[in-house]
């Protein structure tokens, strides 16, 4: 054997080790259906109340070991038919632990239950293996119900978000009255039986419009995020930097994906994807007028990327004139982080900066002659769960564009290192390669050995 190939042996046997080793938990959605995957009762009468004892019956979908480690997040789509929904309440049970999804609402008449549920807190962080039971239970007496079907829906691992419906990012982005654009990505994180469609519409045309009115999620892309691209509107005005929203409405159901299954559907489902609250996402368009002075920003970010590490921010302000700008009701700086870091402190060189660790936000006030600048320096730390994760944001300047003592104009802060003028500042938290344990040095020391017997033997 060559050296060359005596080494590739030896790289290739440390490679396989630290492959083998634990990775991070990433997140990892998996599906169950009553019907297809052999739940119990899973298309059953609920039996009606007898007097003041409720009428129960119990449907379980069972998890197969090793699919669901660790819970991030646990949806349930439900469909319960019945002549007077409010006589229903709906339990879940795993491991013991119950959460009530659905409660008895005396005076709803109406027909039947089609929506979805969100139901991690009880089961976040435990296994999601094993029995999963639904508890059905009809309160009153006359009135028809059934179980037309259920899903479980579980995101297992970490990176797994909150929520229905979901917007990636919901906040920091950036338009430009020159046109410039901005896209953030929706999903349904606990998906329906049924078509859905997602109103979406910008808050205020004249700063930024959405290329789409709607995002439909059909059953062929049901568990596939869908971009939204938003475009800067000039509006030929010096109004500074104004920020506004897009928004997602209250979601319509549509078809069904697959025919009904027995009991025979004798109700119409209801218009609206209970449960669905609309998501608003920030956006910024930036001014491209001419304005008598104002306030500019940068922000960069150092320190050790990895879930536990110290990151620091450092925030330069300067005042780009002409005349001073004045310390105005309200903050001149406003920068909260995302959920993703823990705020831990800040401090300014002139003026003054306030961490509020319980809301994450760091706020500035101070005066600053033209051309003076100031530096605020904020210090976090990233959460355990944000391995493969690429966070970031910007600060929020507010300022005096037009002299009138009022903080009218606002602006964003700029990466530097990115080309524009105002990008919102990233880091990346990457996958780390683990390390050998001394067991696996033991291994790796015992490969290594046969290796180099093996090719002394070739040798002689």
């Amino acid at each position: 054997m060559s050296t060359d190939a005596f080494r590739r042996e030896i790289a290739l046997a440390g490679l396989a080790l630290a492959l083998g080793a634990a990775q991070p938990a990433l997140a990892q959605k998996v599906g169950f259906n009553c019907v297809t995957d052999g739940g119990t009762n899973c298309t059953s009468a609920i039996p009606d109340a007898a007097g003041q004892v409720p009428g129960v019956l119990t449907s379980t979908i069972t998890v197969p070991a090793g699919s669901c480690p660790t819970v991030g997040r646990v949806c349930v789509s439900l469909g319960v038919e019945h002549s007077a929904r409010g006589d229903v309440s709906v339990d879940l049970t795993h491991n013991a632990t119950t959460s009530a999804l659905l409660a008895v609402s005396p005076g709803d008449d109406g027909d039947d239950v089609f929506r979805s549920f969100n139901a991690t807190a009880p089961y976040a962080g435990g296994s999601g293996d094993g029995a999963w039971t639904l508890t059905l239970r009809d309160n009153a007496n006359g009135e028809y119900g059934a179980l037309n079907n259920w899903r479980l829906g579980l995101c297992c691992g970490d990176g797994c978000g909150t929520g229905l419906v979901s917007a990636t990012p919901a906040s920091g982005l950036v338009t430009t009255e020159l046109g410039g654009t901005a896209q953030f990505q929706v999903e349904l994180s606990c998906p329906p039986d049924f078509q859905v469609t997602l109103p979406v519409a910008s808050s205020d045309v004249t700063e930024g419009v959405v290329r789409v009115a709607s995002l439909v999620f059909t059953a062929a892309n049901q568990t596939q995020p869908q971009t939204v691209t938003v475009t800067g509107q000039d509006d030929s005005l010096v109004d500074g930097n104004i920020p506004y929203t897009v928004n997602l409405g209250t979601a319509a159901i549509g078809a069904s994906f697959a025919p009904s299954v027995a009991p025979a559907d004798l109700y119409n489902p209801p218009s609206v994807y209970l449960g669905s609250n609309p998501v608003n996402v920030g956006v910024v368009n930036i001014d491209n007028e001419q304005v008598t002075g104002g306030l500019r920003a940068t922000k960069t970010v150092a320190g050790v990327f990895q879930p536990g590490g110290a990151v620091t921010y450092t925030v330069a302000i300067t005042n780009a004139g002409p005349g001073t700008q004045q310390d105005n009701p309200g903050a001149e700086f406003t920068d909260v982080l995302p959920a993703s870091l823990d705020l831990l402190s800040a401090t300014a060189t002139g003026g003054t900066a306030v961490a509020t660790v319980a809301t994450n936000t760091v706020t500035w006030n101070g005066t600053l002659a033209a051309k003076a600048s100031a530096t605020i320096t904020i210090t976090a730390r990233i959460k355990a769960d944000q391995v493969g994760q690429t966070i970031g944001n910007q600060g929020v300047l507010a300022f005096d564009a037009d002299g009138d003592g009022g903080n009218e104009s606002s602006g964003v802060t700029d990466d530097p290192g990115v080309a524009g003028p105002a990008d919102p500042t990233r880091f990346a938290v990457p996958v780390a390669i683990p390390t050998l344990s001394a067991w696996g040095l033991t291994l790796l020391g015992a490969i290594m050995v046969g290796v180099a017997w093996r090719w002394r033997r070739r040798a002689i």
